[in-house]
């Protein structure tokens, strides 16, 4: 059991070192049965808050610092344009490593074909699937929902999207779906002309977004995600516009796709003047991760709406979007 936490202390100390730009601290890894030998290099909390928040004058911490540096540290500066910078170390290009294009096209071959053999296996492993509680995934039952998003059955592909949203809530359930070749099925399922369907893919997005090594992968689903929310057919469709934005929040956490945002820029703020009060929040959420990358910044000012600022920001306001655009601005 402690050999256990010790394993899960190293994956989330990591993991909040690489979504903030830092390279995981190296030291000794010893997981030995015995509480005695614990891993030296895990961090308190308090040691990650300050790894994280404090810098010191030029903004740079010396790479070769040990932990123990961490019990004097300086004081925290926590200026926008130091988050702004971190935002941009914050990139996934040299944190996680991909799927191969050839790996890629191999789980799309083995889902085909996996579906060929055994559909009605498949099918009824959905059915347990759905009358039990999300759970961890073997890597078997991965490949499996992952199979039957090849199915020809439009209703199957939605049920399976909805379990795949469920089961996404467990860390190792992210990594073993795109390992069976998920991401690369959903922007086909994204931009097909079954709205059930559609709507079950963008809930799945948005949830397996949350997940370090997906981001990486999402470029072509943003591609879609973008055309989507930008498309005024759906603007009364309040249910797919809220979790389409909800998706591009999410994936729009860190700035490696922010690029692919800019022209769906327009379109947010007018959304942010104009629409209903569930869409105008989820816009404000996106915009305002959006506009916490630099590079963003001038593509934003120069983007073109109807509504004026002032309205936006007028006492008349309600206190919760006030809070929301004044965040933004």
């Amino acid at each position: 059991r402690i050999r256990e936490l010790n394993l899960n202390a190293q994956a989330f100390t990591d993991t909040l070192l690489i979504l903030h730009g830092k390279k995981p601290i190296g030291g000794p890894r010893s997981l030995q049965n015995s509480p005695f030998h614990s891993p030296t290099r895990i961090l308190s909390p308090v040691d990650l808050h300050h790894q994280f928040l404090c810098h010191d004058g030029d903004g740079e911490r010396d790479t070769n610092a040990n932990i123990s540096n961490f019990s004097h540290p300086p004081t925290p500066k926590l200026s926008r344009r130091s988050s702004r910078r971190n935002l941009a170390r914050r990139s996934l290009a040299n944190s996680v490593v991909n799927l191969t294009e050839e790996q890629q096209e191999e789980a799309v071959a083995q889902a085909q074909s996996l579906l060929d053999e055994k559909e009605a296996e498949l099918t009824k492993r959905l059915e347990g699937f759905q009358s039990s509680r999300p759970r961890e995934l073997t890597p078997y039952e991965s490949k499996s929902l992952v199979a039957l998003l090849h199915s020809n059955d439009k209703e199957k592909i939605a049920r399976t999207l909805v379990t795949i949203s469920n089961c996404a809530a467990f860390t190792r359930n992210q990594d073993s779906l795109r390992e069976a070749g998920i991401l690369v099925r959903l922007p086909s399922l994204l931009a097909g002309p079954d709205r059930s369907v559609q709507l079950a893919a963008v809930m799945a997005c948005a949830n397996l977004a949350l997940n370090t090594g997906n981001m990486k992968e999402m470029e072509q689903a943003v591609v879609v995600l973008v055309l989507l929310a930008d498309d005024r057919a759906r603007d009364l469709d309040l249910e797919f516009l809220s979790n389409t934005l909800l998706a591009l929040t999410n994936i729009a956490v860190l700035p490696d796709w922010h690029h692919q945002f800019h022209p769906l820029l327009p379109r947010l703020l007018q959304l942010w003047h104009s629409a209903p009060n569930t869409i105008k929040f989820q816009s404000l959420r996106l915009l305002i991760n959006l506009a916490c990358n630099d590079e963003t910044i001038p593509h934003l000012l120069a983007a073109k709406t109807d509504g004026g600022l002032v309205q936006m920001v007028a006492r008349s306001t309600p206190e919760d979007q006030l809070l929301r655009s004044s965040t933004l601005l």
